[in-house]
């Protein structure tokens, strides 16, 4: 007797898959895509940090207003 099972699963915290590589070349894409150039490694170097701390370390101030980032909240 055989039985299916559908199942999904989810690795939000990088947990099972080393994600970080991926989550830095996507922060890079969208730097470069609003006109910031961002060395690869200061990006690496802030992942696990908050969105909102990640952009204030890595973006000069001011560097989020009008370039398709979002401001403080």
């Amino acid at each position: 007797m055989s039985r299916s099972v559908t199942a999904a699963l989810f690795d939000v915290d990088g947990t099972l898959v080393d994600t970080n590589y991926l989550h830095a070349v996507t922060w890079w894409e969208a730097f470069g895509q609003a006109g910031h150039q961002v060395p690869m490694t200061d990006i690496h170097r802030a992942i696990g940090m908050g969105s909102g701390e990640l952009l204030d370390r890595l973006l000069p101030p001011g560097g989020r207003g009008g370039r398709g980032l979002p401001g403080p909240r």
